[in-house]
């Protein structure tokens, strides 16, 4: 049985002669050095079952949709808006200048799970949790932790933090500053911290109060019931609270999920 494929508009067409120029620009350039661009290499590259689905969307058999051009952007070196020049207005209007095409995959493009907006009024109804930006400290009265707002909120695409298993509510972001975590997280990132999740998952990273400091440490629990605190940047020695230590100087403000910040 023969399946009759919907034809291509014309806006896809020139997304695929503009994707189809690229490519042979490139293997022309590449090719004469070492590096060699095929078909086939290029299928196994994209995660494509084979390369005649690199040869449908270049001649136009098949629509490009935003997760290929991603894909083939990032293949290519070029910009997607090269390929499809609406997406670099979006880009730039809609996806925060920290977060680079290279820091998202094609997954998160297709979600486009954070944005900046001028009003809230500017985001589609529901389809957006609003999550505050905040500042962390210690109160120098009580060493409580304090958290108070900054002006700037960041909105993070709803089907996005469900397919996370998250809930706006217990979610803050803020700016992440020194150089213990340096080898993942560096200095002036931005990172997304669940309050909910207070429990010690084996090697995930957490914002915590340590000895009335906050420090940002990836944990693991000590047959004792103790807690070893570790920094990525191994010039920063292991800390280790013991079972006592832990209930009398250890308060774990939230997990560490998600950061965005310059490579």
């Amino acid at each position: 049985m023969n399946i009759k494929r919907t034809p291509l508009t014309e806006a896809q067409k020139k997304y695929a002669a503009n994707l189809k120029k690229i490519w042979n620009e490139k293997k022309r350039e590449w090719n004469q050095n070492i590096k060699k661009l095929t078909q086939k290499k290029a299928a196994e590259q994209l995660g494509f079952e084979t390369q005649g689905t690199v040869s449908q969307y270049l001649n136009a058999k098949v629509a490009l949709n935003d997760s290929a051009i991603l894909k083939f952007s990032k293949l290519l070196e070029c910009n997607p808006g090269d390929i499809k020049p609406e997406l670099d207005s979006f880009i730039n209007k809609h996806i925060k200048r920290e977060i680079t095409i290279k820091e998202m995959s094609a997954d998160d493009f297709e979600t486009l799970s954070i944005v900046e907006w001028d009003d809230v009024t500017d985001l589609p109804n529901g389809a957006y949790a609003i999550v505050p930006m905040v500042v962390i400290s210690l109160s120098k009265e009580t060493g409580g932790i304090v958290i108070n707002n900054k002006a700037r909120d960041f909105a993070f695409k709803s089907d996005w933090l469900k397919m996370k298993g998250l809930k706006k509510s217990n979610l803050v972001y803020l700016e992440f500053s020194g150089d213990s975590m340096k080898e993942t997280i560096k200095d002036g990132s931005l990172l997304l911290i669940n309050r909910g999740k207070i429990d010690v998952e084996e090697g995930k990273v957490y914002l915590i109060k340590y000895k009335n400091e906050l420090k940002t440490k990836r944990l693991y629990n000590r047959f004792d019931g103790g807690i070893i605190m570790k920094s990525d940047n191994i010039s920063f020695p292991e800390e280790i609270a013991k079972f006592k230590e832990v209930k009398e100087n250890i308060e774990i403000v939230g997990q560490v999920i998600w950061q965005a910040g310059d490579i």
